[in-house]
């Protein structure tokens, strides 16, 4: 069905629940579990889920070689087809926002929806400040790249209204999840650039919620007030979800919002703010 062949699916994936298909990408530093786990019930309540762990975190060893989002892209759709799903949503957090957006330049074919968290098309000047000192200390001092995230990962009235006890429990956290490919992740974080994918996304624009059934691809991003590296973030986003038309020149008509998710398609939240 998909216009580019699939690799063999190779890398570690959770498999849960039953229905409408929905792939998962996590964020840089992080896997799974750790950037899904709190709503991955939830999620497999109404779904059939399928997320994969990128190398060097989860259960996926670690790569030799740098790592590419192309691979990413397509080990993710590989694994969701391995698993019975002809088509399928993909939810992208943080780094798996340019993974599944990748996904749907890609394979058109097999991707229906997109649901974007805490992301980026490209870094900005400061996730470009960030993601060297990310991997340095990825490979130096977990400990100190803990705090690091906490930092660059909180919005500042959110940090400054913890109390001591509470910031301890979000470094402690934090650094629990740590990936071990967290270097390579930071690197490939500072390459990204899927501006001209988007160019190549087509999502009919929506005036109100889309029907329960039969519904075009369409995309969706939560609403935060700032974009930094994660992992290790545990707000929940706005509720917010704003859908749009991605035109031809990559530009977008005037989203649409409202404060619910649209059934049988993938959250309009993640489990972790990342800003």
């Amino acid at each position: 069905m998909s216009a580019r062949p699939l690799p063999e699916a190779t890398f570690a994936r959770t498999v849960l629940g039953s229905g409408p298909g929905l792939a998962l990408a996590h964020g840089a530093g992080s896997s799974v579990d750790q950037t899904y786990g709190p709503i991955l019930e939830g999620l497999a309540a109404g779904h059939k889920v399928v997320g994969v762990d990128y190398p060097g975190s989860g259960g996926t060893p670690r790569s030799t070689a740098p790592l590419s989002l192309d691979d990413l892209a397509d080990q993710l759709v590989a694994a969701a087809v391995a698993e019975g799903l002809e088509t399928f949503a993909v939810s992208g957090y943080s780094l798996g926002g340019p993974v599944a957006i990748r996904a749907a330049a890609r394979h058109p074919e097999r991707v229906t929806a997109l649901v974007l968290t805490a992301t980026f098309a490209r870094p900005d000047n400061r996730l470009a400040l960030s993601a060297p000192i990310w991997g340095k200390l990825a490979e130096t001092d977990q400990e100190l790249l803990a705090q690091f995230l906490v930092m660059m990962a909180t919005g500042a009235d959110a940090l400054g209204a913890m109390a001591p006890e509470q910031l301890r429990q979000a470094v402690a956290y934090t650094a629990a999840g740590i990936a071990e490919g967290s270097p390579d992740h930071a690197e490939l974080v500072d390459r990204i650039d899927v501006r001209e994918d988007l160019a190549h996304i087509a999502v009919p624009p929506w005036s109100s919620p889309p029907p329960r059934t039969g519904s075009p691809p369409r995309a969706c991003t939560t609403t935060s007030p700032r974009t930094s590296p994660e992992p290790g973030s545990w707000r929940s986003p706005p509720a917010t979800c704003r859908w749009w038309s991605a035109r031809a020149n990559g530009r977008s008509s005037s989203p649409t919002s409202w404060h619910s998710t649209p059934p049988d398609h993938g959250p309009s939240r993640s489990d972790r703010d990342g800003r």
